[in-house]
């Protein structure tokens, strides 16, 4: 969730000017603040925060002499902020944050095979055909063998979800989970490979087959979605 912030400051007297300010912020009301921006000459930002927070901001304006300003704490408590993360997700998407209608979990209004708790789950835009951007097994080489693997992108701010990626020998089933993430926290799982920073604050998860494939005629691997 974004934020925006501005301030301002006088130099005082004998005209100074400001030449730096210092931004501080607190959550939920906190009385500890923290540094945000630092010395900057800047007048305005974006702050990112997350669902269900309230930020307070406080700044410090140095003037060009070395003096020290400051401000009252100002409240950037936003109603949007207090959406769940699914239900922020349906109003920047649908314009609606209850699980009904074109917003609902089960609904498709991009008719491309992916209803929203999919797409919102495994971060794929809406707006277009989404298809094609879905994670698929491959079949990797690794020192113990060659197994099957899935690669995909989590959004560890979607904390009302969890996701299970479960391998089977037939698409009937019985499937096993090799590897879970619960309210966005990280992936662990027998068949768990590795979770890397990627752009926008997104994790790259790769989770692998836990049967070489010389051990099975054939394998499958599907990502399940709870919420």
């Amino acid at each position: 969730s974004k934020i925006s912030v501005s301030w301002s400051g006088t130099g005082g007297s004998g005209g100074s000017g400001i030449a730096t300010y210092t931004v501080y912020v607190s959550s939920d009301g906190g009385a500890t603040f923290t540094t945000w921006l630092a010395d900057t000459s800047l007048t305005s930002g974006i702050y990112t925060g997350t669902p269900g927070i309230s930020y307070s901001f406080y700044v410090a304006a140095k003037s060009n002499v070395g003096n020290l300003q400051t401000s009252n704490l100002q409240s950037a408590a936003q109603s949007t902020l207090a959406l769940t993360p699914i239900n922020f997700w349906r109003w920047q998407n649908f314009n609606l944050t209850t699980n009904t209608g074109l917003a609902s979990d089960t609904a498709m209004p991009d008719r491309d095979g992916l209803v929203n708790l999919v797409k919102y789950s495994l971060v794929i835009p809406t707006g277009s055909s989404g298809s094609g951007q879905l994670p698929a097994p491959k079949l990797q080489s690794y020192p113990d063998g060659n197994r099957l693997r899935m690669t995909f992108a989590r959004d560890p701010y979607r904390t009302d979800i969890t996701l299970e990626v479960q391998a089977a020998d037939s698409p009937a089933g019985p499937w096993t989970t090799v590897a879970t993430s619960v309210n966005g926290a990280a992936f662990t799982g027998i068949g768990f490979v590795s979770e890397t920073n990627a752009t926008g604050g997104l994790k790259s998860v790769e989770v692998r087959d836990t049967v070489n494939q010389s051990a099975a005629l054939r394998r499958f691997m599907r990502i399940q979605v709870t919420h």
